[in-house]
């Protein structure tokens, strides 16, 4: 199981829209709701965090009830910012000091990544690699959106938990709709 933890604020800065309200009602809510839910059905989920929320003292501690509660936290880069449309500075930045940032707030080790909205791109998939990142959880198949054969990832085999997929290029993984792409050997 896997969350996305955007909130209100966030949708709106990605959007360019105003925030009426510096308050995240959307987030509290919906962790409160999900962690409720999670915990009544023994589930554990890996939650993608912006970095920047820890600065909140509401998400932060969200966060460590997630934590508490068993769950693994994820990065979503530090803003949540395309990918795709920064340059090479920028988005090592968003993907290096968002792992930084979530484990010295949090004092987890940060093991896995989502970009946000989806968008990666192979720069991206090597800088995660080198930043020492074990998995990525943005790129997934599906009926709508065929695999991205353009991306070239680095050297790895697919992971998926659920099956312990063990594949040998990217192709055979993403062709079967696998949607974790491990970053280790």
């Amino acid at each position: 199981m896997h969350l996305d933890l955007d909130g209100y604020t966030d949708i709106c800065r990605v959007h360019g829209w105003t925030a009426q309200t510096r308050r995240d009602a959307l987030n509290q809510s919906g962790m409160y709701n999900a962690l409720e839910f999670f915990s009544k059905h023994d589930i554990r989920a890996t939650m993608f965090a912006i970095a920047q929320d820890v600065r909140s003292a509401a998400k932060a501690e969200n966060l460590r009830d997630a934590i508490r509660a068993g769950h693994e936290i994820g990065s979503h880069s530090i803003t949540h910012r395309k990918l795709t449309g920064l340059n090479s500075a920028e988005k090592r930045k968003e993907i290096a000091d968002s792992k930084s940032m979530l484990e010295q707030a949090l004092g987890v080790r940060v093991r896995g990544f989502r970009a946000p909205e989806f968008a990666i791109d192979a720069e991206a998939l090597r800088l995660l690699e080198s930043e020492g990142y074990d998995f990525d959880s943005s790129l997934f198949p599906n009926r709508k959106t065929p695999a991205r054969p353009h991306i070239e990832a680095p050297a790895a085999r697919c992971w998926w938990t659920a099956t312990g997929c063990r594949c040998t290029s990217q192709a055979q993984c993403l062709t079967a709709a696998r949607r974790w792409w491990c970053l280790r050997q």
